[in-house]
């Protein structure tokens, strides 16, 4: 009789976690909250919180990140909170930007706050021209579809960053607290001002 041959049991290993679609199409359940962490989700807004406001990006040469906003975003992402960017593009509807052009321009800011050691959790985008849908900001339905798909996440315990007052209506009918991103200080100083250097961790101040 040969010998027995015990196999051992694989241990199991973590999840990797991939990079979201970036053209926001097709989305992956959130991760669940850092432990300690103050906030379900960080809504960002991209033009004007991210990168500088500008006709329309075609290029991931063309694109132009605002000062200190990537490291802004790992500040949050080492915080436990997950985040998505949440932004209109109707420069799709209009036939001024393509869907591969706007893929190329999100991945390369999915790939520059990955390189600082964050993370963009998600793209939530609409596509369509003003007043044609209900997903364009200001209507919620944007981050409504966001929380409707992941239950895990609390509206209240969540939080939009934007620079537009469309940012701030689509927050307030989403049941989501707002923070104004002000030029002045950019999402850097948003940031700046909410981190606890010493702990790293964001007081519950919206």
């Amino acid at each position: 009789m040969g010998a027995r041959v015990v196999r051992g049991r694989r241990r199991s290993q973590p999840a990797r976690r991939v990079s979201p679609d970036p053209s926001g199409r097709t989305h992956t359940r959130l991760p669940r909250p850092g432990a300690g962490a103050p906030y379900d989700v960080v809504l960002l807004d991209r033009d004007g919180t991210l990168n500088a406001l500008a006709p329309g990006y075609r290029t991931p040469d063309d694109f132009a990140l605002l000062p200190g906003a990537v490291d802004a975003v790992a500040r949050l992402s080492a915080a436990g909170c997950a985040i998505v960017v949440v932004t209109n593009q109707q420069g799709l509807a209009t036939g001024r930007l393509t869907w591969a052009q706007l893929s190329a321009v999100n991945a390369r800011l999915i790939a520059e706050v990955e390189a600082a050691g964050g993370r963009i959790d998600d793209v939530r985008l609409c596509p369509h021209a003003a007043d044609t849908c209900v997903c364009r900001k200001p209507a919620p339905g944007l981050l409504c579809a966001l929380f409707d798909e992941n239950p895990h996440v609390s509206r209240e315990r969540s939080v939009m960053v934007g620079d537009a007052e469309t940012d701030a209506a689509a927050a307030t009918a989403a049941g989501v607290a707002f923070m104004r991103c002000e030029p002045t200080i950019g999402l850097a100083g948003v940031v700046d001002s909410l981190v606890d250097d010493e702990t790293g961790t964001i007081p519950s101040r919206w």
